[in-house]
Order: structure tokens, then sequence, then C-alpha cells
């Protein structure tokens, strides 16, 4: 024979709509974290209670509101995405804005773009006397959607090393 659980009778809620608005908040202040991740986050936040029995947002749900919250808050352009805080911020030090300059011209009815992207503390470097730079210019590997890397290192003499800037 079965036995009755004991305890207080599970209590039913509609967290769709939070769940949502967690998605929202989550992909906009952080929007480095995978969209796998995000989803663990909203999942563990309001499906932990054993005693509560969810009506919520679906894992597909959370992913598109994921990707629709992102395109509305940072733009459909890759490159304006990056000119937007807080992508342009140096990592472990918001405000210091690592993304130096955006440039789009016209060349045959061919759109092409400079961007340039360093660390302002590094940059600062290259005004000292007497500073060795070494440019390496490459075509073969370069990120999708590029045709042509630059990079700009920086010796240091006290490391002995030189310093991508």
């Amino acid at each position: 024979m079965r036995q009755v659980p004991s305890g207080p009778p599970p209590v039913f809620v509609n967290w769709k709509q939070q769940m949502l608005l967690a998605t929202d908040q989550i992909g906009i202040r952080d929007v480095t974290l995978p969209p796998n991740d995000v989803w663990r986050m909203v999942r563990d936040q309001f499906l932990d209670d054993d005693n509560v029995i969810v009506k919520g947002a679906t894992k597909t749900q959370v992913l598109g509101r994921l990707y629709r919250t992102s395109t509305k808050h940072f733009g459909h352009d890759i490159f304006g995405r990056l000119e937007m805080e807080p992508l342009c911020d140096v990592k472990i030090s918001a405000g210091l804005m690592f993304f130096q300059f955006h440039y789009a011209y016209y060349e045959d009815e061919v759109l092409h773009r400079i961007i340039k992207w360093a660390h302002p503390q590094l940059m600062d470097r290259i005004k000292q006397r007497q500073c060795s730079i070494f440019i390496d210019a490459t075509y073969r590997c370069v990120p999708i959607r590029f045709y042509q890397l630059v990079i700009l290192m920086l010796y240091d003499p006290i490391s002995d090393l030189y310093l991508p800037i």
C-alpha cells in the first residue's frame, strides 16, 4: 500500500513572466555568459523548491527571449554591439574602455571597417621614450567576418617580453 505524503500540500504558482524578466536582467547584465548558462541560472533560481509546482518558461522560451533581448538592447550589427557598454570595457575595470575606434568607409561600393581594440594602460606605454614596437599583420588566421588582423606589440624591458597592445 502506498503511503500518503506528509507535510504541507504543494503550492501551484505561475512564474513564467518572472522567469522571462530574470532572463532579460541576466542577459543585459552579463553579456559574456553562454545561453545555456543563462538558462541554468534562471532554472535554478525558480525551479529549486520541491513543495512548489511551477508553471514556468521552457528552455526554448528562455533562450529565445535572451536572443531577442540582446538584439533589442545592443542592435543587430556585431560591430555596433562592440561599441556599447559593457562590451567595450576592460573586463575587470568597468569604465576603462579597450574599444578605441571604429571607422567605416566604402571602396567601390564595398563597405570596409577598421576597428581598433587596445588596453588603455598599455597604450600609454607607447608614449614612453625608446620603446620598441613589433607589428604582426596576418591574413591567414583571423576572426570570422575579418580578413586582416594587425597585432601591435610593445617590448617591456622589465619582463623581457613583448606585450600585445
